[in-house]
């Protein structure tokens, strides 16, 4: 049964991941329903993996399968389940491939196929790309606030390139004007 568990963890990847691909590229084999973007690392930030738990509970799979993989070596290291401490697994995860001098950032895979996030290192740009469950289709910005702090969608993307404020200059400045373009024009 464990080899069973480890193929089928194993298989999402070559069934959803396009491994040869970062940022702003698409990523994926599929399309998704929904796009939110980070900008902190998944292996670092509790609240994040909070969140990540909070909009699969709440709008993707009531009982998720979540397969935890090395970005490095697209390997396999565990599956977390909704009764489990997420927040827990990924810092066992991320000691483990510490440990073992991976540096770099994760890849988490929904057994169901329902959802992915993709990390490469801690520096860079994450996506969490997800399709919603039959009848779920209120908007993730409505779980709770901790959520709306840890993601951007399409839409904040396109308000910071259409305003004029100093936030939006300074985002815009950080991330790159082509950079957030070529978000919008390859995940819309």
């Amino acid at each position: 049964m464990q080899d069973e568990n480890v193929n089928h963890a194993s298989s999402l990847l070559s069934s959803m991941l396009l491994t040869d691909r970062r940022l702003p590229d698409y990523l994926f084999k599929k399309k998704f329903d929904q796009y939110l973007f980070f900008d902190v690392d998944i292996t670092s930030v509790d609240e994040l993996i909070k969140a990540i738990k909070d909009v699969v509970i709440n709008r993707i799979t009531s009982m998720p399968d979540m397969a935890v993989f090395s970005f490095t070596e697209k390997a396999f290291v565990t599956w977390m389940g909704r009764d489990e401490d997420w927040v827990l697994k990924i810092n066992e995860v991320y000691k483990l491939l510490r440990d073992k001098k991976d540096y770099n950032g994760l890849v988490l895979a929904d057994a169901s196929m329902k959802c992915i996030v993709h990390q490469p290192d801690p520096v860079s740009m994450g996506v969490f790309a997800f399709s919603r469950e039959n009848g779920r289709d209120e908007s993730w910005r409505n779980i709770s606030d901790n959520v709306n702090g840890c993601f951007f969608d399409l839409t904040d993307v396109r308000g910071w390139l259409a305003g004029g404020s100093e936030r939006d200059s300074s985002l815009i400045e950080s991330m790159g004007r082509e950079y957030l373009e070529a978000l919008i024009e390859n995940y819309d």
